[in-house]
């Protein structure tokens, strides 16, 4: 396996460390190995599982597709076409 040092360890996040790992009955490698796995690996929401997690917390959207009132919201104005 390789070795990695750390330099320059703010008190704070050292004590942190040493708190976690207390509390985790880990050493302090251990616990440190376990939190760069964790934070390596875990699973990144996008903006879909965001806005599902968002709908299950807060009701759906009043920006639903068949909601009349985004016609209102939608500029008159005349500007760049998009393409398609």
């Amino acid at each position: 396996m390789t070795s990695l040092t750390l330099r320059d360890i703010p008190d704070a996040l050292m004590e942190r460390l040493r708190s976690l790992a207390e509390e985790e009955q880990r050493s302090l490698n251990e616990q440190v190995l376990f939190l760069l796995d964790e934070v390596t690996t875990e699973h990144r929401p996008g903006f879909a599982d965001a806005f599902d997690a968002f709908v299950r917390e807060n009701g759906p959207s009043p920006l639903d597709d068949d909601d009349d009132d985004l016609a209102d919201l939608r500029s008159t104005e005349h500007g760049r076409s998009v393409q398609v």
